[in-house]
């Protein structure tokens, strides 16, 4: 799931597809994130994961190995694409174009404004969080290729640095397929995608668990 739905919903959804398989579980990209970052990085009790896609960023907050908090900005990497289509980069059609270390500083230029609408808004997020809570200083990311080290940069931003009680830059660590070779098997024709390597994850630990 993307997103987070009420009990109810839940429990109907689940109920009417085990008409068809009776073994299914619902999980969200929040918990697949925490148990990634777990198992790559088991010794974290207190961090937050970020996932950006093309049309969303989830935010995840784990406090002493619980996952207390989940938000939801409706705006990835398609919203920088739409950007330098706007103005007027309409050969820009696919979040790689650009979102990299050697895209021209016209084109930088011009979508300036939208990573500054961007970075409000994520802002804007991060603050719903810290109201009751210090921010964990550890931001684990799970990204496309081309988008990690951009989004990093814009993590880097002041406005978002100044959430932090310890003054200083949060810590972004990627999550990298390569992270989960020691649990996963992919056959050499299978495309990688953290999330469904995830989700493989934690359908083996459920099992195990059961």
């Amino acid at each position: 799931l993307t997103t987070s739905m009420e009990t109810e919903m839940h429990d109907r959804l689940t109920k009417s597809l085990r008409r068809m398989t009776p073994s299914i579980i619902l999980v969200s990209h929040a918990i697949l994130m925490q148990k990634l970052t777990e198992h790559v990085s088991k010794e974290q009790k207190d961090f937050l994961t970020l996932l950006v896609s093309e049309e969303s960023t989830e935010i995840g907050m784990v406090k002493h190995g619980a996952l207390l908090k989940i938000k939801t900005l409706a705006q990835g990497t398609e919203t920088f694409v739409r950007g330098a289509r706007t103005a007027g980069f309409s050969s820009y059609t696919e979040s790689g174009a650009f979102i990299d270390a050697k895209r021209n500083e016209k084109l930088s230029k011009a979508i300036e404004d939208t990573e500054h609408a961007w970075l409000l808004a994520f802002v804007a997020l991060l603050k719903t969080l810290v109201e009751h809570q210090a921010l964990p200083q550890n931001v684990f990311l799970v990204a496309d290729l081309h988008a990690r080290d951009f989004m990093k940069r814009l993590l880097s931003a002041d406005e978002i640095k100044q959430l932090w009680l310890s003054g200083e830059h949060a810590t972004v660590i990627p999550l990298l397929p390569q992270q989960l070779t020691s649990a996963i098997h992919l056959e050499p024709d299978v495309e990688v995608d953290m999330l469904l390597e995830a989700l493989a994850l934690y359908a083996i630990e459920h099992t195990k668990a059961s």
